[in-house]
């Protein structure tokens, strides 16, 4: 019934996530801040006029997707907070698991101190075949470093990014250009 009365005022698939919290109140996270700004004066579910208030704006709902199902909870944590983002509810409050329950998505709520205001689109997680990049997505989400989360550059720009064989900073080590020993792997310096 919320979902109906959300999409009636703002439209279909406005609504990205619902969530139940305690006393009968939900937790809604819109695609936009415009969207959410169109519910501020209330909706209606069963004749009932319900209150609708704006998050803090440091509060928002990340979602990683199609994690292999044993990642564990405390290690998608220990990702955001290395980001300087703070999960608010422990355990992770959503997994939503694939057909066949090889993958989950995964949806928190965090606090977002002033100074983060995106994350990387693209994130590393040990799975059972070696590291692996999966998306993840959060409201009013912008291009940044996936390394260090910066604003500033791209990845290939980062200061932490340097070729593991030759030290240099900006490119990968299968794109390095330093020749290689003879009848060795190793590099030339």
């Amino acid at each position: 019934m919320i979902i109906k009365a959300v999409e009636e005022k703002v439209g279909i698939g406005k609504l990205i996530g619902l969530r139940r919290k305690a006393n009968n109140e939900f937790e809604m996270t819109m695609e936009s801040e415009m969207d959410s700004d169109l519910l501020l004066n209330g909706i209606m579910i069963n004749g009932q006029e319900c209150e609708i208030r704006k998050l803090c704006a440091t509060e928002r709902m990340v979602s990683f997707l199609s994690l292999p199902s044993y990642i564990e909870d405390e290690e998608i944590s220990q990702k955001l907070i290395n980001w300087g983002v703070t999960p608010i509810i422990l355990p992770l409050m959503a997994r939503f698991r694939s057909v066949n329950h090889e993958s989950a998505s995964v949806s928190t709520a965090n606090k977002f101190p002033q100074e983060v205001t995106s994350l990387p689109y693209n994130t590393s997680f040990m799975t059972e075949e070696g590291v692996q990049y999966f998306r993840g997505i959060h409201d009013n989400q912008v291009k940044t470093c996936r390394i260090c989360a910066s604003l500033e550059h791209e990845k290939k720009d980062c200061p932490q990014f340097i070729c593991r064989n030759c030290l240099e900073q900006g490119h990968y080590a299968r794109h390095c250009k330093v020749p290689r020993c003879q009848g060795s792997w190793k590099y030339k310096r």
